[in-house]
């Protein structure tokens, strides 16, 4: 052959060259990645700690607002509290007996009726006494107003301050007596009774209701259409046209009218405190009194369990990553429901370590110390008491 052949090369083409070239750095690029990939894993499982927390509810104990004698149960009749009976928020659970407010109202409406039977008998002899020289002064040269000589005014205001209170005691009254129908209402629901039956007295009870609040509103309609006069503004009158005895009549009734709107008063705030009402929606867990029991104001008469958490605690590990504070961010999981997430932040952090309740441990058996976490469950996290809940910590959100 001639030499200038055998010198001579064939050029590979670009396209095989690159081929080539990617084939051999294609492992060290897999490999690469894997180091990429492995080193974000590392740090996303660093960055985000799981914990086990405990959903727990406080149960409520329900005080008494004032004394009385316990007559029964709302939710149950019988002497004993219907223990793990669901309730609703501000529903009438004890009933305490109001005798002793109808005594006062019988008392004040007589005392009521005293003074106003004595101010129309005033009102009927001043009007009536010598009508026609009563004429005579009102057409006379020196005209006069002889009613206003007389303090007619006056002990008309007095009259209608005496109405007024008549108004607001009988109110007080059939507001007792509607209280008691809801009461039969209540104990006829729970009743076992037939349906039927119970249906019509049902009907009954809710015609005489509507009769009951009709006749409230309309006599409140009529006390507060006219201008109201209390005994204290009655106090600015003046007497000088009184004798010595009007005198002493007209100031001792304004006093004894005073007297019995501040009895009033108390008897209105004494009737709103006689039925104790749930603070919570949950169940009966403890009653603490029997039926027909003496009870003061502020003793405890039943305990409520709620039926929905209200507080997670969660403990931050002595040696973990967690560095808790108030406001930190957490996403809590149901361990039931792994479906059912939400988003807070922790509410406080307790001031101390303490041990780690088995429930919450990795291993139960094995001892664990953190600091103790409350977190408040929202709103749309419905769960249960006593149930458990993944806590996590995304350590990678800016801290305070």
């Amino acid at each position: 052959m001639p030499e200038a052949n055998s010198k001579s090369t064939v050029v590979t083409p670009l396209k095989f060259r690159w081929q080539r070239t990617c084939t051999q750095f294609l492992p060290f690029v897999f490999f690469a990645f894997l180091c990429v990939s492995c080193l974000l894993l590392w740090q996303f499982q660093n960055r985000s700690v799981v914990r086990i927390g405990e959903v727990e509810a406080v149960s409520s104990n329900v005080a008494s607002p004032s004394a009385g004698i316990v007559t029964g149960w709302a939710t149950r009749s019988g002497e004993s509290m219907p223990i793990f009976t669901s309730v609703t928020k501000d529903q009438i659970i004890v009933e305490l007996d109001d005798s002793d407010l109808v005594e006062d109202i019988q008392r004040i409406q007589r005392q009521l009726n005293s003074i106003g039977n004595s101010t129309q008998s005033k009102l009927t002899s001043l009007l009536g006494d010598e009508p026609e020289r009563s004429q005579v002064a009102a057409v006379g040269p020196n005209a006069s107003d002889v009613s206003a000589e007389k303090g007619v005014s006056q002990w008309e205001k007095l009259a209608a301050c005496t109405e007024s209170a008549t108004q607001a005691i009988t109110i007080e009254q059939l507001k007792l007596n509607l209280r008691k129908t809801d009461s039969q209402i209540r104990a006829l629901q729970i009743s076992e009774l037939s349906p039927k039956e119970k249906s019509k007295q049902l009907a009954s009870l809710n015609n005489q209701r509507r009769d009951q609040i009709a006749e409230i509103e309309a006599i409140r309609i009529e006390r507060f259409s006219d201008d109201a006069i209390s005994a204290l503004d009655l106090g600015s009158e003046s007497t000088a046209t009184f004798t010595e005895a009007e005198r002493m009549l007209f100031q001792s009734s304004i006093q004894r009218c005073e007297m019995l709107e501040q009895q009033i008063e108390i008897l209105q705030k004494s009737a709103a405190r006689l039925d104790i009402r749930a603070p919570i929606t949950g169940q009966i867990e403890k009653s603490f009194v029997s039926q027909y029991d003496l009870v003061e104001a502020g003793t405890p008469v039943a305990s409520i369990a709620p039926t929905e958490g209200t507080v997670i605690v969660v403990y931050a590990r002595e040696m973990g990553p967690v560095r808790p504070f108030a406001g930190m961010p957490v996403v809590l999981t149901a361990r039931s429901n792994p479906l059912m997430r939400a988003e807070t932040i922790v509410s406080s952090v307790g001031p101390k370590i303490e041990s780690v309740p088995p429930r919450q441990r990795a291993n139960p058996r094995i001892e664990e110390w953190g600091r103790p976490m409350r977190i408040e469950v929202p709103d749309s996290f419905v769960i249960e008491p006593g149930a458990l809940v993944n806590v996590a910590f995304d350590l990678n959100r800016p801290t305070r």
